[in-house]
């Protein structure tokens, strides 16, 4: 929805408390004036228009396209990509490289094998046989690293088992974006100066409202998995200025959602499936401010 029809609905069928002591006249304070020239269907760069960064932190339409998504990190213990030129569209943590077990001395390879897998996940490609040539390729380059075999058998199970399932992320999909490995240095915000391994988000067009919820819930899974050790991965909006959970339940508007994501049996579509009769009471409400 538009910010002009997301008014109107706050207006008339959420009935937001206001400064104003009559209902009557908040009503007429609110004027929207429709667009010429705007179809729902249009992306950003349809319009014609240059982009003006809402947010020194949403500096290209990429970044606003990923925001919904990604935004929930903010809430965690992983980075958001704040301090890069791409933040939102590029996450992870120090902490997330440790999947790929604790070597000694196991500077780059180790890091780019880690997004790596993390972003095999994303992508939903299950191949078992090419991570595990990636780690004899790594492990056969960098005679620095010294490596415990059962440490690296006992990493590649987990990571076979994780790839193994049915990874849900339908959306987006492989024609519109794609996620590649990809570790940073952020100049400021959480782990900045510090190297960061995760993955960088590519997406193409915009996303529908299912869409960016079930991608940025799948996010979530795969970094509270991957995080070793699993408390590492915490609830965690202290750089907003509300330590603990608080944050998060107030991006999601219920603490259900951190409580389903706590749940490490369920998964992304587990857990979107819970709120869709949400979306469908909300998807019929809409309907009557839709002005395009």
């Amino acid at each position: 929805m538009t910010i002009g029809e997301l008014s109107t609905l706050f207006n008339e069928a959420i009935q937001l408390p206001t400064s104003s002591s009559s209902a009557d006249s908040t009503s007429s304070l609110l004027e929207v004036v429709p667009m010429i020239g705007w179809r729902r269907d249009m992306a950003w760069p349809d319009t014609g228009l240059p982009w003006v960064p809402p947010s020194p932190n949403l500096p290209a339409v990429s970044s606003a396209v990923v925001y919904g998504a990604t935004v929930f990190l903010e809430a965690t213990s992983v980075s958001e990509g704040r301090g890069t030129t791409t933040p939102f569209e590029q996450f992870g943590a120090p902490f997330l490289g440790a999947q790929v077990g604790g070597w000694v001395g196991g500077w780059g390879p180790a890091l780019a094998l880690f997004s790596f897998c993390i972003a095999v996940q994303l992508n939903a490609l299950c191949c078992v046989v090419l991570i595990l040539f990636l780690m004899v390729v790594s492990a056969y380059f960098c005679d620095r690293i010294q490596c415990v075999c059962m440490l690296c058998v006992s990493s590649l199970q987990a990571l076979a088992t994780r790839l193994a399932k049915d990874f849900p992320l339908p959306a987006p999909n492989s024609q519109d974006s794609a996620f590649r490995a990809a570790y940073y240095i952020p100049s400021f915000s959480k782990f900045n100066g510090t190297t960061v391994p995760g993955v960088q988000w590519f997406s193409a067009r915009t996303s529908s409202a299912y869409e960016t919820f079930l991608s940025g819930t799948a996010i979530l899974c795969a970094v509270r998995d991957l995080a070793t050790p699993a408390e590492a991965f915490v609830w965690d909006g202290v750089w907003f200025g509300h330590p603990g959970p608080e944050l998060i339940d107030q991006y999601a508007g219920t603490s259900l959602y951190r409580t389903l994501l706590d749940n490490r049996a369920l998964s992304a579509e587990d857990i979107v499936e819970v709120f869709s009769e949400d979306v469908r009471v909300f998807s019929e409400t809409r309907k009557a401010y839709l002005l395009y």
